[in-house]
């Protein structure tokens, strides 16, 4: 999201009185001088991140970071639910974050991120409606019909997607496939990228490619 529809957004929560639930757990992905919710209306912003998301999924843990004024009633409802974490996670974090370790697995995660979108971005440039950010996901944008053909298709050839049914609003049959990028290998994960998308031009999804188009970018 762009820094000036985050400010728009901001302002008119901020005139309606709106609270705003944040869920930045790829914020390490991000550019460096990105905005959020958080900076520009705090008093209203409820901030969610996980460290599961940044090092391993092991680690059970996240944060929250809500408005002053709100944290003695989260503190009791917390406590009424009996929810607690893990001592050792807590223990594994922080030694982490002391010793630099949490920093060189954030570098090295956003490292390899990089590297894998480039491949996708790649692979679709020709592609219409791609969208590659800079985590481990990209979105391929279709109408409902085309994406399920598009999955069961992917699906015949030993390609997992994400079900495009997730993506469907209602009363709308814009949607689309998610695609991980962070699972295989870079060399399964090209030549499952290039399979998705040969089947994308075939199926007359690629409006913007031609066959030709999709192999020169292929092939260089």
């Amino acid at each position: 999201m762009s820094r000036s529809r985050i400010k728009d957004i901001a302002v008119i929560c901020q005139r309606r009185d709106i609270l705003i639930i944040e869920d930045d757990v790829y914020a390490s992905f991000a550019a460096h001088d990105r905005i959020c919710f958080l900076d520009l209306a705090p008093e209203r912003t409820y901030y969610i991140n996980s460290f599961a998301t940044l090092f391993t999924p092991g680690l059970r843990l996240g944060v929250l970071i809500a408005p002053s004024h709100q944290l003695d009633n989260l503190v009791r409802v917390l406590r009424a639910q009996g929810a607690t974490d893990s001592p050792i996670s807590r223990l594994i974090i922080h030694k982490w974050i002391a010793d630099g370790v949490a920093s060189h697995i954030s570098r090295t995660t956003s490292a390899e991120a990089a590297v894998r979108n480039k491949v996708a971005a790649s692979i679709f440039s020709s592609i219409s409606d791609a969208w590659i950010g800079s985590g481990f996901h990209m979105f391929l944008s279709m109408r409902h019909s085309a994406a399920v053909a598009l999955a069961s298709a992917a699906r015949e050839r030993g390609i997992m997607v994400t079900d495009p049914a997730v993506s469907l609003s209602d009363g709308n049959d814009q949607s689309g496939i998610r695609l991980c990028l962070g699972g295989p290998s870079r060399l399964e994960l090209s030549a499952a990228l290039r399979e998705i998308a040969t089947l994308q031009v075939q199926l007359g999804q690629g409006t913007k490619a031609t066959a030709k188009d999709l192999g020169d970018n292929m092939n260089a």
